[in-house]
């Protein structure tokens, strides 16, 4: 078991048990289900691996999980500082091209709209803080949008994708699949960068 992982559990219960507003508690849930339950997102790999041999440890499980969580937060934030719809909107777009990335197998072409969707609505949300001259969470906030605007630039590469209905088909049947099971360190540590941000900082932040 890597270290970094049981870090990631740690923080997700801690903020579990803080968090006082219900669709708050529900996204950090969701953040602490996948901590446990961890899927191998990386689209460089010829065949992804899995964590363990469980349904729950699939592509297709990860993103039910993931969504429920990411409109929850975007409930949660539009709640908190007041902006009604927009991020609703925005996050849910988000959540389209996350499930048009698995079933089209483009996740770097996919991925690229996911993310400016996202970048925008933290963007939207520095704004809300600017104008109410909330310097710190201005700044928070206009830092997670550059990292949301810049993190999947590799995603703005063209790719070519195959829209018929056998592609898609197996493009499921792929995302159900985790009998390559590994947890050799090396060959998980391509997930590292977006699992610190998501596992390791994004409950952290809903407290800002």
């Amino acid at each position: 078991m890597l270290k970094e992982f049981y870090i990631y559990r740690i923080i997700n219960i801690v903020t579990f048990i803080l968090s006082k507003k219900n669709f708050q508690r529900i996204f950090i849930f969701s953040l602490l289900w996948r901590s446990f339950f961890l899927v191998d997102w990386d689209s460089s790999k010829d065949e992804r691996i899995s964590f363990g041999n469980h349904f729950f440890y699939c592509k297709l499980s990860d993103r039910i999980i993931a969504s429920i969580g990411e409109i929850s937060l975007s409930i949660f934030l539009s709640n908190k500082f007041k902006i009604k719809y927009i991020l609703i909107i925005n996050i849910f777009l988000a959540e389209i091209f996350a499930w048009l990335a698995l079933i089209l197998n483009a996740t770097y072409f996919c991925g690229n709209y996911e993310y400016k969707f996202w970048g925008l609505s933290f963007f939207i949300i520095a704004l809300k803080n600017a104008k109410e001259k909330n310097v710190i969470y201005t700044l928070v906030y206009f830092l997670i949008t550059i990292y949301y605007l810049k993190y999947k630039e590799i995603c703005s590469e063209k790719t070519k994708i195959n829209y018929s209905v056998s592609a898609i088909k197996n493009n499921i049947k792929k995302s159900i699949k985790t009998n390559n099971v590994d947890k050799d360190w090396k060959k998980w540590k391509s997930n590292k960068s977006w699992m610190n941000i998501i596992f390791g900082l994004s409950s952290i932040l809903t407290f800002f």
